[in-house]
This record gives C-alpha cells, sequence and structure tokens, in this order.
C-alpha cells in the first residue's frame, strides 16, 4: 500500500474585470470591506502546474514552494495559495505537498484578482485529488468536509476567491465577496481593451486612500493618483477618456472599443511607445471556461 498519492495537473487561471464597483464600510469581524460589484471573467489567464502530493498517513506533514515566486509576494507564506493549502491541510487533515509552477502571464497588484484566481484554482485541484484519493481505497478517505465548508475557507481568503471559486462568468458580488448571484449573459459578445500600466498599486494603500482624515469620502478607486496617472497617459495617447479602473489596481479598460479606437490602440501597441502593455480579451461564457 502506497504512503503517498501523487496527482498532477495544468489549470488555466483567469483575470477578472469589475463592471461595476462601490466599496462599503469595513466589516471587522470579516477584516474586510463590504462591497457590491458585478464581476465577469475574460479570457486572459495565466497558466498553472500543479503537482500535489497527499500523505494519508501523516496527517501532520505539509510542504509548499511557488515557482516563481509571486510578484506581489516573493515570500511563499504570504502568498494567497500558500494560505489556501495551508487552511485545506488543516480542513482535510491530511498530509500535504504542493508545487505550483506558473507563466506569470497577468500581473499582480493591476485589479484583474489573479492571486485570488490562483488560490480558487488551487483549492478545487486539492478537492478533485482529495475525491481521487477516495475513490481509490474508500479506507483512505479524508476528513467528510461540505460543500458549504469549502466555500468558508474560500470566502475567509479574500474578498474575490468565492467569485473566482464559483466559476460563474458573469456575477453580482455582494457582502465581503462571499455573495455571489449568477447573472444572465446575453448572447452578444463583450469584448474589451485593456491597459496595463507599468505601475502598480497595492490592495491595503487603496484601501486607505478611500478615507479622510478617518471618514470614508469614497467608495470606489477611481481617484487613486496611480488610476488618474494612467488615465492621464492613456486618454493623451490613444484620445479616449472612456478607461475605467478594474478592482483596487492600476489596469484600465474599455468595454466593446469602437473599430477606430482599436486600430489606433493596436498602432501605439506595435510601435511599442509607450509602457503600457494592451491587452484584446473577451468574456468568458460559464461553457467556454476549459
Amino acid at each position: 500500500m502506497s504512503d503517498s498519492f501523487v496527482f498532477s495537473t495544468f489549470s488555466k487561471s483567469f483575470a477578472k474585470l469589475n463592471l461595476s464597483l462601490h466599496v462599503g464600510e469595513y466589516d471587522p469581524n470579516a477584516r474586510m470591506h463590504v462591497l457590491q460589484s458585478q464581476m465577469v471573467l475574460v479570457d486572459f489567464y495565466e497558466t498553472l502546474l500543479f503537482k500535489i502530493v497527499l500523505f494519508p498517513y501523516s496527517t501532520d506533514y505539509f510542504d509548499f514552494q511557488i515557482r516563481p515566486a509571486e510578484q506581489c509576494c516573493p515570500v511563499a507564506e504570504d502568498n494567497i495559495m500558500f494560505k489556501a493549502a495551508c487552511e485545506w491541510h488543516k480542513m482535510r487533515k491530511i498530509g500535504l505537498s504542493v508545487r505550483v509552477w506558473h507563466d506569470d502571464n497577468v500581473p499582480t497588484r493591476r485589479g484583474f484578482g489573479i492571486a485570488s484566481s490562483n488560490a480558487a484554482e488551487l483549492v478545487k485541484t486539492l478537492e478533485r485529488c482529495s475525491y481521487g484519493l477516495a475513490s481509490s481505497d474508500s479506507t483512505l478517505a479524508t476528513t467528510s468536509i461540505s460543500i458549504s465548508e469549502v466555500k468558508k475557507l474560500c470566502a475567509s481568503l479574500g474578498s474575490d476567491v468565492s467569485f473566482f471559486y464559483e466559476g460563474n462568468a458573469n456575477s453580482l458580488v455582494g457582502g465581503v465577496g462571499e455573495k455571489i448571484t449568477p447573472l444572465k449573459s446575453d448572447d452578444e459578445p463583450k469584448r474589451f481593451i485593456i491597459a496595463i500600466p507599468p505601475f502598480h498599486s497595492v490592495s491595503s494603500n487603496a484601501f486607505k486612500c478611500l478615507y479622510e482624515n478617518g471618514k470614508k469620502t469614497y467608495d470606489d478607486f477611481e481617484h487613486l493618483e496611480m488610476n488618474m496617472k494612467a488615465k492621464k497617459i492613456l486618454c493623451e495617447i490613444t484620445g479616449s477618456l472612456n478607461w475605467k479602473t478594474t478592482g483596487s489596481g492600476t489596469a484600465q479598460f474599455i468595454e466593446n472599443p469602437s473599430p477606430s479606437l482599436l486600430s489606433r490602440i493596436r498602432k501605439i501597441r506595435n510601435a511599442r511607445i509607450c509602457g503600457f502593455r494592451f491587452v484584446e480579451a473577451s468574456r468568458l461564457l460559464d461553457a467556454s471556461k476549459t
């Protein structure tokens, strides 16, 4: 009988855009702000390779490594994936080794929620591995955990993780991120042009900027200095005033850009005349997530 069970799998970790965002008051119990946001998944993603080893007879064993270290948290212990693996290990009461490789295609600290997306993909993968272990030998079943407990784990990791875990490509997100209401997507394609600046923002600092003199003054992040800087540059080089901020990061986007604007941006991108990275993306349909 084997002392360990090895699972290897690839996964796509998709970025999100906030089509609308209202940040409410701070919830001291959840240690997060209440929010109301329409979030959509877009076909802008990074590829993850997971190597998971489960040790059913060494329940205290835990090891985690990620390569390369994510830009936002070079120390593994600061990584949301590390926290997800650690909490899942405690919840399932099974020895765990995690190795993660990712291609770093989607930058962190730009408002795409990619760190949360990665964490959600890891939780999904760990759950599949747990079921696979139990299927291979019923005597090796891990601690019985309900789906509601898994969702609670995701909600505790951050306000975006539940949205990515649920996997609905178009949703209204409320509470501290745990309330997910799937929205019916129309059949018309939604296209986006995304502008990624060479500078970023830190979420904790972004939330502090919602306050002036200790009083909450703003309910979104459009006014942040870095975002105003990005909009100013984009207006100057593209001629458009319609750039919108996603999340608490510095990335900007335009929904369904006109053919003339798209043509201008493609010329800017090809000429490499600024430090921005431009990405053309489409809203995912739930059936298109593969």
